[in-house]
């Protein structure tokens, strides 16, 4: 690592740099936590929706939607397919895999 970055990341773990996003964090949590604890006490009240009307309602007025996110996913899932697929490195031929190359062609 050159030493630009190695003074960056020093800089990152300054406790200072993450006192913005501790603080969202708490907030969000928060947000999260509050509803989990007061919706039993009031209830939810809702009508059940088969499936039908909720395939109209995506496919219906929503269908850009759905399709852009359907391309969103699938190139998600090309990306995590080559980040997780590696690369072996790849061995040079020695000059036995030629000859056997050679032998195997002169058989054939």
């Amino acid at each position: 690592m050159s030493k630009a970055e190695i003074e960056q990341e020093r800089e990152w773990l300054k406790p200072k740099t993450w006192i913005g996003p501790a603080t969202l964090s708490a907030i969000l949590f928060a947000m999260i936590i509050y509803p989990i604890f007061e919706l039993p006490s009031k209830g939810i009240h809702g009508t059940v929706i088969g499936i039908k009307e909720v395939g109209i309602t995506l496919f219906g007025p929503y269908v850009l939607v759905v399709e852009l996110a359907s391309i969103l996913l699938l190139a998600g899932m090309v990306v995590a397919f080559h980040i997780g697929r590696g690369h072996a490195p790849k061995a040079k031929p020695s000059d036995d895999s030629d000859r056997t190359i050679m032998e195997t062609e002169e058989r054939i």
